[in-house]
């Protein structure tokens, strides 16, 4: 993603996902119980059915990034996507903590370092993956 156009694109879908996932916590907490809870109580013939559907999605979705993010390949945007994914959740998981951490924490400053503000961390986290770093070499 070298080009100032791929990069501005890539800026403006960061905004956009931090904006949607920020404002729909619900999908972020159905997605931090799919693998752990819901996907290990379905039967194969679901699973497989889930999976193709979202595979299908999962690609066309990097087959448009990969055009528009000049030079990223299709294989980097299907990365790129799962690892946002992997990213988004991982970090809620983090934030949304249950109320005994919240109270353990308010009364051990110790421990505050557990304690991540999600809008925050999740624009950081994302502009590592998708915004281009100036290389060593440039």
């Amino acid at each position: 993603m070298c080009d100032d156009r791929s990069a501005d694109l890539a800026a403006r879908i960061v905004d956009a996902l931090c904006e949607f996932l920020v404002t729909h916590p619900e999908l972020l907490r159905l997605a931090s119980l799919l693998n752990g809870v819901l996907e290990q109580n379905v039967t194969e013939e679901f699973i497989f059915a889930y999976k193709t559907r979202i595979g299908t999605a999962l690609a066309a979705t990097a087959t448009r990034l990969s055009d528009a993010l000049s030079p990223l390949s299709l294989d980097e945007a299907g990365r790129l996507l799962l690892q946002t994914y992997a990213m988004s959740v991982g970090l809620w998981q983090q934030a949304d903590l249950p109320p005994v951490l919240r109270k353990v924490f308010a009364r051990h400053a110790e421990l505050s370092f557990y304690r991540i503000d999600f809008r925050l961390e999740l624009r950081k986290a994302l502009e590592i993956l998708w915004l281009p770093r100036p290389s060593c070499c440039d």
